[in-house]
């Protein structure tokens, strides 16, 4: 579980350690999510977030990005996962990760994590809260 209230916008993460994957679905909320969690991430050394443009701006791969995740990192977000050439070692990356965070991915070609224990993610909002629940 993951909370932080100290921001405009509240979080409520209501997911213990694992892999989450939130539906295909578009206007569900995952890319206002994401921007929120981005955004604590420069204040807050507990989140860890990555997306497609990290790619392409800085040339952070995934690789990369799941090799540095230290300690103290409580939510791990991967936007757009499926843009990546996933190998094998990433997918070995997330299942180590997953047993001590919590991992939030935005996923539209779902076998791509097939080899992953992975749960459904969903998500509610208001204008001063996002809430996750798997």
């Amino acid at each position: 579980m993951y909370i932080n209230e100290k921001y405009s916008t509240k979080i409520y993460i209501s997911c213990g350690n694992g892999i989450y994957l939130f539906s295909n679905e578009s206007a569900t909320g995952k890319t206002r999510l994401f921007k929120v969690l981005r955004k604590i991430q420069g204040y807050d050394k507990d989140i860890k977030t990555y997306t497609y443009d990290d790619l392409l701006i800085e040339n952070k791969t995934l690789d990369a990005f799941l090799e540095n995740i230290g300690e103290g990192i409580s939510v791990i977000f991967i936007d757009r996962f499926d843009m990546h050439e996933v190998s094998q070692k990433n997918i070995e990356q997330l299942k180590r990760l997953g047993k001590d965070h919590i991992i939030l991915i935005d996923c539209k070609q779902i076998e791509l994590l097939a080899e992953c224990d992975f749960n459904d993610a969903g998500i509610t909002m208001t204008e001063q809260t996002i809430t996750v629940e798997g």
